[in-house]
């Protein structure tokens, strides 16, 4: 008698779920970033690549925590970030996040003089840091 067995195709290999971005906050000289990852899907680690956007060059990391302190930062840089989930050798997609480092401070901030309600402010710019602009916030002393 011969029999015939039905061969079963086998799933395709997938790697583990995308880790979310939950939060990127600014530190001084560098950024803290914390994921979730999917309950039901099976992390051996996370990689974490950061490139910083002026220079384009890239820096990875791993970590078994959901968490990471990225120190020794360009001040005033933006930095892609992309979160990747490994398990048995499989990444998972990315989740992406774009965030700027602190700028250093502005320098030497004087008061060039006050006349009526308008007032003339100096100051030297920040050393060894980028950025775009200044921001100047004022309010009612007292």
């Amino acid at each position: 008698m011969l029999t015939l067995r039905k061969q079963i195709p086998t799933p395709p290999t997938s790697g583990p779920a995308s880790p979310i971005i939950e939060d990127v906050h600014p530190i001084a000289g560098g950024l803290d970033i914390s994921w979730k990852s999917d309950v039901t899907s099976k992390q051996e680690k996370y990689v974490v690549i950061y490139v910083r956007n002026d220079t384009g060059k890239p820096t990875s990391i791993e970590t078994r925590e959901p968490r990471v302190t990225l120190e020794e930062l360009h001040p005033g840089a933006g930095y892609e970030i992309k979160v990747y989930a490994l398990s048995h050798g499989l990444l998972s997609e990315p989740h992406i996040s774009f965030t700027a480092v602190f700028p250093n401070p502005i320098r030497n901030l004087t008061v060039d003089r006050v006349v009526g309600n308008a007032v003339t402010l100096a100051w030297r710019p920040p050393v060894n840091s980028l950025f775009t602009g200044y921001v100047v916030r004022y309010g009612q002393s007292g």
